[in-house]
């Protein structure tokens, strides 16, 4: 029947197909009508589950809230195919990113690196800093750590939530790929990610050395 469709579309005659194939027609267009019924059911759940989720969510996410709220199994591919037949474009969420705030109780290290951003030799000065990139997914944070000496990123990690793990990830992938000597300076800003106990025991635990930006100034780390 699926080859009868096919060629159907491309010869302009169903009497001509459902020779061909020994099928017929009053078969061809029940199929026809079952098919259309089946695809109309399944764009009136798609679409309910769409604006369920207040138009927020792309194909990925669409394609598990329908297999667990709907018990609907659908590919991505088509499903994407329906959601761009259908235009449901996924809405921005309209918010803007907040910076997070660290606590009074939070240690700080010096600016050690104060705007020194020339280096003599590699694994001596790293700096690190969080991004944030919006998807049709949510926001995506990235923690990069970087050699001053190089400019190069030498440990990275993402993440849908900025927290001190994902920082840590991040400055331990480094750790591992360089081996740092003993000293290295590692540079931030006063970050609540920074300034937690489980970014700092990783600090002290490979023996680096810690050092922050001035409260509010972005010009120390703007490398």
């Amino acid at each position: 029947m699926q080859l009868v469709k096919a060629l159907h579309k491309e010869a302009d005659s169903v009497s001509r197909c459902c020779r061909l194939f020994d099928v017929k027609r009053n078969s061809y267009y029940k199929s026809m009508r079952c098919i259309k019924a089946t695809d109309t059911a399944l764009i009136l759940k798609v679409k309910a589950c769409f604006n369920q989720h207040k138009q927020r969510y792309g194909c990925r996410r669409l394609k598990v809230a329908l297999l667990t709220e709907y018990d609907i199994d659908i590919s991505s591919r088509r499903l994407g195919r329906l959601m761009k037949e259908q235009q449901l474009i996924t809405v921005w969420q309209d918010r803007k990113y907040r910076r997070a705030r660290q606590s009074p109780e939070c240690a700080t290290y010096p600016n050690k690196l104060d705007r020194q951003f020339a280096c003599k030799q590699a694994n001596s000065t790293w700096v690190s800093d969080i991004t944030y990139i919006w998807t049709q997914e949510g926001w995506l944070y990235l923690a990069a750590v970087m050699d001053l000496y190089s400019r190069k990123i030498v440990g990275f990690a993402m993440s849908n939530s900025p927290n001190a793990d994902l920082v840590c990830r991040a400055l331990q992938m480094a750790i591992s790929v360089r081996q740092p000597p003993a000293g290295l300076m590692i540079h931030s800003d006063q970050g609540c990610q920074y300034t937690s106990k489980l970014y700092q025991a990783l600090v002290e635990k490979y023996q680096l050395t810690g050092s922050m930006s001035r409260k509010g100034n972005c010009w120390d780390n703007a490398v």
